[in-house]
């Protein structure tokens, strides 16, 4: 079955060994949830959000930026990205890595459709800086955002219900 995915992919994805387990189910899932977090809040609101699709009995494969490279995201259709931002605007520590090769890769991601929800602290003159930059990346390698970027200062209860809305929204569109 690995090396049925293994020519699938291939050409999607210009691996230089096979797939590993995760990015076969990233391939092969409807919809990707991906989040980088310091303290935790946006790997909650990521799960939160992999549940709220698999209630419109959607496929969902919830990862860590830790778990990929950019390259990765290269042939998936549909993700949504959470993450926040660290202290003087850097990535969480354990997204530093994929924040670094994302930095030196240009990709055609055309066929990548995403949304991306910003944690932040607006009492930082940085505020969402991670969030903002990972946007700028995919716009750059030519992916489509599905709504304007959402920010969120202090995990204020308007903005994700903004993107609970946003979700659902898509979710009734794409179905």
């Amino acid at each position: 079955m690995t090396s049925t995915y293994w020519q699938r992919f291939s050409t999607l994805i210009q691996f230089k060994s096979a797939p590993t387990e995760l990015e076969i189910q990233m391939h092969s899932t409807d919809w990707v949830v991906i989040y980088a977090t310091q303290g935790g809040r946006a790997k909650k609101l990521a799960e939160n959000t992999a549940n709220l699709i698999t209630q419109t009995h959607q496929t969902v494969t919830l990862a860590s930026l830790a778990q990929i490279n950019p390259k990765t995201l290269q042939g998936l259709k549909r993700v949504l990205f959470i993450v926040s931002t660290f202290g003087d605007g850097r990535a969480p520590d354990h997204a530093v890595r994929f924040s670094k090769k994302m930095k030196k890769t240009s990709l055609d991601l055309s066929q990548l459709h995403y949304g991306l929800l910003a944690l932040g602290n607006s009492d930082y003159d940085v505020f969402c800086a991670f969030g903002h930059t990972l946007n700028r990346w995919l716009v750059a390698n030519h992916a489509v955002s599905l709504f304007e970027l959402i920010t969120v200062d202090k995990m204020a209860k308007p903005s994700i219900q903004d993107w609970k809305s946003q979700i659902t929204l898509i979710q009734n569109t794409t179905q």
